[in-house]
């Protein structure tokens, strides 16, 4: 009986994911995100909590995924063969540009630096180990796309006056082994780093996560298999299933789903 009372109590929550293609190019998307998380809000007592995936831009003629390009250049690089990095800072730019008013736009633009510093750092090392693999490989996708991705998202949210908080990779709730491409959820360890989701909350921010990354006990990136972003809205669903009534949202293009975590 007193757990039904309990049960009763919780407030509601959604987490929503959306995923590239409701990013759109270059965050095309994105007043058309801000709308949704609106009227989710209007619709719960608490949050929602996004989940978003990199963005997709235009390469070399072709619409893709910025995990996408961010491979190729690093699978250039470790063929010793250096290409330029514009590719995945040029759809950051027009995101600042359009979306995101001052003062936001002048963190974002310094979250983008020092992203794009651990980016080349990473590829830098894949180049002198001639392999794009592993941790290194993990961190140059983190950094180009979604731990960038959800500042761009946060800081256009805060333009539009939703009260976003990005959470930053050093407190992530995700943890993992260290199966660095394909890396499994580790319930309990998360449990202990799920604070930092939980106070946002609580602050009534919305809290912006990125899909598809984790970390490991010693603080090193991770990804999930491909598509793992579905993965990240789960997880996060379980862990706050214990103080929410959670339901999830997959949101892509104009389609919505919805689970129970």
């Amino acid at each position: 009986m007193k757990r039904r009372r309990k049960l009763a109590m919780r407030k509601s929550l959604i987490v929503v994911k959306f995923g590239g293609s409701a990013l759109g190019v270059n965050g095309a998307g994105i007043p058309r995100i801000i709308r949704r998380i609106r009227a989710i809000r209007r619709s719960t007592n608490a949050g929602p909590v996004i989940v978003v995936s990199a963005p997709r831009t235009i390469y070399e003629g072709n619409e893709v995924s910025l995990t996408d390009v961010a491979t190729d250049i690093g699978e250039n690089y470790a063929s010793l063969n250096p290409v330029p990095l514009d590719p995945i800072i040029d759809p950051y730019q027009e995101i600042i540009e359009t979306f995101i008013k001052k003062p936001w736009k002048v963190l974002m633009k310094e979250v983008l630096d020092s992203h794009v510093q651990k980016v080349k750092h990473a590829l830098n090392q894949a180049m002198e180990n001639r392999r794009f693999v592993d941790v290194n490989r993990a961190r140059v996708l983190a950094y180009s796309g979604e731990l960038t991705a959800i500042a761009a998202l946060d800081y256009a949210m805060r333009s539009s006056d939703l009260p976003g908080e990005h959470i930053v990779f050093e407190n992530w709730p995700i943890v993992t082994d260290r199966n660095f491409e394909n890396a499994n959820f580790l319930l309990d360890e998360s449990r202990k780093r799920s604070e930092s989701i939980s106070v946002c909350l609580e602050e009534g921010k919305l809290p912006v996560m990125g899909g598809y990354i984790g970390v490991t006990n010693e603080g090193l990136e991770t990804t999930f298999e491909r598509g793992g972003s579905d993965r990240t809205a789960a997880d996060l669903g379980i862990l706050l299933n214990q103080d929410y009534r959670v339901s999830i949202d997959f949101e892509k293009e104009d389609i919505v789903l919805s689970a129970d975590p």
